[in-house]
């Protein structure tokens, strides 16, 4: 009988917790207090008005995605889009008079980052679309289009080849400010990859001394040619795979948390003329338990 109260205790203590570990939805509602009109279900500001909602109700936690770039719950589990990828750098060339010593080449055929595959590779020269330097120190490239190169599911590879020809001086390359990026439909611009994080692998058959190799760091990459005694020389600098579709999902902004008070007022500033899809979720939480009510709000911003 004994074994008999412990355990009937026992039961009712977990049941218990487990209860406690519940949530009720929340009662929580959020309305547009000041729109200049009321077009359908589309609440009309102008450009440079505050869109001020007065809230009722109380939820632990509220999050909001006002539905500019970044901030829009559609594009939450986002992790590619199409845009219009393209490459931007700032080049120096010095010393001697070589010409042609300089290509850039792209290629989404590479089979593998090693010499010999690099060589035998399908390259693109896209050399002439870039604006490269004829001895001014950081010459703007210009935006170059990598949107015809894409492949889907492969990715792109960008290369840096350099040629110095014995007999004379050697160039020198100097690259800076590289990034690789994605122009979304919304004007959003997505980056790829920067000259920190491109990870050049180097390929070159001058090494001993260093000239005419490739040398990487996080702020620049460079080739320094030899003088006119220097071997002919062919070296390789590239880039790791790049996804020129991939994009890191739209994120919510959170206007109140489980330890704030409750919130009656909230506003938002939209930067733009444009239409706009705000969303407000209210969710109340514990660690085995959620419930959430989500409320939707059509806002148009005009001149």
């Amino acid at each position: 009988m004994k074994n008999l109260i412990i355990l009937i205790t026992f039961v009712c203590f977990f049941a218990s917790c487990e209860k406690s570990l519940t949530v009720t939805e929340p009662d929580w509602d959020i309305q547009v207090s000041n729109a200049r009109s009321v077009n359908g279900n589309t609440y009309v500001f102008k450009l440079g008005d505050s869109c001020k909602y007065t809230i009722s109700g109380n939820a632990h936690n509220v999050i909001t995605y006002p539905g500019t770039a970044g901030f829009t719950y559609a594009n939450k589990d986002r992790t590619s889009a199409v845009g219009e990828p393209g490459l931007t750098f700032t080049s120096f060339a010095q010393f001697g008079t070589q010409t042609n010593t300089l290509k850039l080449l792209a290629s989404n055929s590479l089979s593998a980052l090693d010499s010999v595959s690099v060589v035998n590779a399908s390259w693109t020269d896209i050399t002439s679309r870039a604006v490269l330097s004829t001895g001014t120190d950081n010459t703007a490239s210009g935006k170059i289009s990598l949107s015809d190169l894409y492949v889907a599911g492969k990715p792109l590879y960008i290369a840096l080849k350099y040629n110095g020809t014995t007999g004379s001086t050697q160039k020198t390359w100097t690259f800076k400010n590289l990034t690789v990026s994605n122009l979304l439909p919304d004007g959003t611009s997505v980056t790829v990859s920067t000259l920190s994080d491109i990870s050049w692998t180097v390929y070159g058959n001058v090494r001993t001394p260093a000239n005419g190799s490739w040398i990487a760091t996080a702020s620049q990459i460079q080739v320094v040619g030899g003088g006119a005694t220097a071997p002919t020389n062919e070296s390789w600098a590239i880039s790791k795979p790049l996804d020129l579709r991939k994009v890191a999902p739209d994120v919510s902004i959170p206007i109140k948390s489980l330890t704030s008070a409750a919130l009656k007022t909230y506003a938002f500033q939209y930067p733009a003329v444009g239409k706009y899809k705000a969303i407000f979720i209210a969710s109340n939480n514990t660690l085995n338990d959620s419930k959430q009510v989500m409320k939707d709000i059509d806002i148009e911003i005009v001149p």
